[in-house]
């Protein structure tokens, strides 16, 4: 039985030849032969198979290279899974430790918010407080006006039935006086006319006494 051909080319790679044994050439040969019934050189047969030998070695060689090809493209390929997959952590870390940050930033800013709405609400809490009171006092202050106000009005109410009742008393007393002044005017008229009829009575009164003393005069001169 004819043995196989094995090419040895690296350590972990062996390429089998069988379909370019010895056997399998002279049965070709013998095929060969028989069908186009002509004398074949043995020689020929052989250069031939060198012939394909060499390139199948060719090939292989091509395999081969390709194999290293895919084999380096493969190292590459790991490495730059590798090198990926390692950025790819680092990425991670960092997205996590931004998630981490944000979260406490945002953890932080949601304190501070909280905050300031509580102090909003304690605020606004004062400002109704203040708002109440403001309010109350306002009420309180607006009633005292009110009351003040009204007051006043009563006392000025009081003080024009007081004036009311001074003006109808000086109007009384100046219709009064009126009257006096018109009496006075009248008495004073009288007074003159009788003041005139005593002066009248008085020269009249004269010439009596004047006639009665030169009457007595006449008498006595007579006696």
């Amino acid at each position: 039985m004819p043995t196989e051909k094995k090419i040895n080319y690296s350590d972990d790679s062996e390429i089998n030849f069988d379909f370019v044994s010895s056997d399998n050439l002279e049965k070709k040969s013998i095929s060969d032969i028989s069908e186009n019934k002509e004398n074949i050189n043995i020689s020929n047969i052989f250069a031939k198979a060198n012939s394909n030998v060499k390139e199948m070695t060719n090939i292989f060689q091509k395999n081969l290279n390709l194999k290293r090809q895919l084999e380096d493209k493969l190292k590459k390929f790991e490495q730059e899974k590798k090198e990926f997959e390692k950025k790819k952590e680092l990425e991670y870390e960092k997205i996590q430790q931004y998630k981490k940050d944000s979260y406490e930033k945002l953890n932080q800013k949601k304190l501070i918010i909280e905050k300031s709405i509580n102090d909003l609400k304690a605020q606004q809490e004062n400002l109704n407080k203040e708002k109440l009171i403001f309010q109350e006092k306002r009420k309180n202050k607006i009633e005292k006006i009110k009351e003040e106000e009204e007051n006043r009005i009563n006392l000025l109410k009081e003080k024009q039935k007081k004036l009311e009742e001074l003006e109808q008393e000086l109007r009384l007393e100046q219709e009064k006086l009126n009257e006096e002044k018109e009496q006075l005017k009248l008495e004073r008229i009288q007074c003159e006319n009788e003041k005139s009829e005593l002066a009248n009575n008085l020269i009249k009164f004269n010439e009596i006494v004047g006639e009665f003393t030169i009457g007595i005069e006449k008498f006595n001169e007579e006696n």
